[in-house]
Formats: structure tokens, sequence, C-alpha cells
């Protein structure tokens, strides 16, 4: 296998499975159950999850779009396809937040439909491969300083599902990085918006296998002035996951589907809206130990 470039995210260890209970059903028609043997559940189907990640391999094909307000095209889409696999790295002390983090291993394979060349990488504004530790948080040893709240059972995509939100404070305010320079002409000023976080989110839990088939996190809207002028910007993040099956031997995963971002300012001028979807195809399996070799050229 040739080298990959690698990035880190956390990745905690599991828990305990418990059986789910319910405890009837509240005020609001809501059937309330013991959200603790949820969460329980729910982190130990994350960690198999990541287990069973460690023997697969897939493509990630990045789309970057640049849009109008109006949802319409403003510029020519960015595509990139990565070859993907993870890898679990062990942590060096045990006052680390995670027993284990995931690593992520990557081969760049094509842009824009045009295969790769030896050694190419990404340019620095182009779209990256995903980060896997989308659903890390959900595993119980770092569940502070997130709040859980049962909000009751649906069905999602012909399968009955329990519903999980969740909240996470704003750990830095948001501010803004002003540059009163003249970039382009006609443009009056720029800026940077610095430490906007996801703060709202919603989980879709399968009520069978307890695991994880949507989550979705919005930032709260971050308001801001410039003189007379007031902008809005928000961020937020869908993550899709399926179950996909193998022979020899029989076995069903669950492996991610898709991840979709987007940005959005509004206020002032007429700023574009910043998309970026995943979508994760080709899954192999392989069986035995895998290791990662630097081949070297030899000229």
């Amino acid at each position: 296998m040739k080298a990959f470039p690698q990035r880190l995210s956390i990745l905690p260890a599991a828990m305990f499975a418990l059986a789910l209970t319910v405890l009837g059903q509240g005020e609001t028609g809501v059937e309330r159950v013991d959200l603790d043997q949820l969460l329980a559940r729910v982190s130990d189907r994350v960690q198999q999850y990541y287990t069973n990640l460690l023997s697969i391999s897939w493509n990630d094909r990045v789309r970057q779009e640049i849009l109008k307000e109006d949802g319409k095209q403003k510029e020519k889409p960015r595509e990139l396809v990565y070859d993907m696999i993870i890898r679990h790295q062990m942590a060096t002390s045990p006052d680390d937040i995670a027993p284990f983090f995931i690593r992520e291993v990557t081969d760049l394979v094509s842009i824009d439909g045009n295969p790769a060349k030896k050694g190419e990488t990404a340019k620095p504004d182009d779209p990256r491969f995903a980060s896997m530790g989308s659903i890390g948080f959900l595993m119980t040893r770092i569940r502070e300083p997130y709040r859980f709240t049962y909000a009751g059972s649906a069905e999602l995509e012909g399968r009955k599902v329990l519903i999980i939100d969740v909240t996470s404070p704003q750990r830095n305010p948001p501010r803004v990085v002003w540059k009163n320079s003249f970039p382009l002409p006609g443009v009056m000023y720029s800026f940077q918006v610095l430490n906007v976080q996801y703060n709202t989110g919603r989980v879709w839990v399968d009520a069978e296998t307890f695991d994880v088939l949507q989550l979705e996190w919005k930032s709260n809207p971050f308001d801001f002035e410039r003189g007379k002028r007031k902008f809005r910007y928000e961020t937020g993040m869908t993550a899709r996951f399926k179950r996909v099956s193998f022979d020899n031997p029989d076995q069903t995963f669950l492996v991610p589907e898709s991840l979709e971002t987007f940005s959005n300012m509004k206020g002032g001028n007429r700023f574009p809206v910043v998309r970026v979807k995943h979508s994760f195809a080709d899954f192999k399996r392989f069986l035995g130990d895998t290791k990662i070799v630097v081949i070297e050229d030899k000229k």
C-alpha cells in the first residue's frame, strides 16, 4: 500500500451495553426512556462502528460548491476523490481524553475527474477529505460538556428511530478579524469569522440496533456590525450512515454514507454560500493485518 498523508481526530473508548427502559409517557406526549441507558447503548455501537472501520477501505468523493444567495452556482464546483482507511493511535497518557485516536489515512486519486499525478496533493483552498470522528462525541467518556435530551421516536427511511437532541455550550466567544485594506477593486473591507462552533444537534438512532443513522449540527447565528452594516454568519453539517454487507465471511457493517457542511453569511454585500459534500462509496473489506509502508523512489 502506498504511503498516505495522515490526520488525527478524537475517538474515545466504548462503555457497556444496557437494555433500554421505557418509563412511560410524559406530559408532552413523548415517551420517556432511561436516557443514560440509551446513551450507553449508543456509545457501545459507536465503539463497534469505529472498530469495524479498521478492516474497511473506501473512497471519499468531495465536492465544494460556491453558491449564490438563490442557490445557483457562482463558481465552477471543485471535486476531488480520496482513497481512505482509518487507523487507531493509542493514547500516550492515562490523562488523555481518549484511550486512542482516529488517524485518517488517505491517498489523492483524482482532481475534477483527472487522475492525480504521482506525488500531487490538494491545494490549500481545495476541499479536504472528511474527518471521520463526527460521532466520536457520543462516546460516554467525553459526554461533558454536551447536554442530551430524549426527543421521542419517529421513522427515518422506513426504520423506527429514537431521537436525541444535544447542545454544546459556546466555549469561546465568536469574533471577527477585520482587514482594512483593499484586496480587490471595489471591495471595501475583508474579514474572518473565528470561534463559531456547532451548538445545537440532533441524533437519529436505530431503535433496534442503536446504531447512529443520522447526525445534524448547527451553530448559533452570530450577528455583528461594521458601521451601519449588519451581518449574520452560521454554519452546519449533516452526516448520514448506512449498512453494507460483505461476503466470505458474511458480515454487515455500519459505514459512513455522506457528510455535508455549509457556511452562510448574510448582510452588507451578497456573500456566497459555501457547501461541501462528501459521498462515500466503493467499500472493500480486507482480512488480517495491514501494514502501511513508506516506499521511496529509487532512481
